[in-house]
């Protein structure tokens, strides 16, 4: 299975948006299984996006900025599109 960048960040946007203690569920997003998912939590896991666990999926330093450069990217595109308008 191949890594999904869109996904990554949907996962990061929803743990960022979601408080919880113990263990966090597997979430539900339209567009991708449950296995696709739960694949793309180990991998924010293993890029030390998300700390998967006892600690509820904490968001780590790295996913934050990985939230933060999207944020920036995305205020970029805004400008650049209005300004040429």
């Amino acid at each position: 299975m191949e890594c999904d960048k869109d996904l990554i960040l949907k996962i990061l946007e929803w743990r960022a948006s979601v408080r919880m203690a113990g263990p966090i569920p597997v979430p539900k997003f339209d567009g991708w299984t449950r296995a696709e998912v739960a694949y793309h939590l180990v991998l924010c896991d293993e890029a030390r996006f998300l700390k998967l666990g006892m600690e509820a999926g904490t968001l780590m330093w790295n996913g934050e900025q990985a939230l933060l450069h999207r944020l920036l990217a995305d205020r970029l595109e805004e400008s650049a599109g209005s300004a040429a308008a």
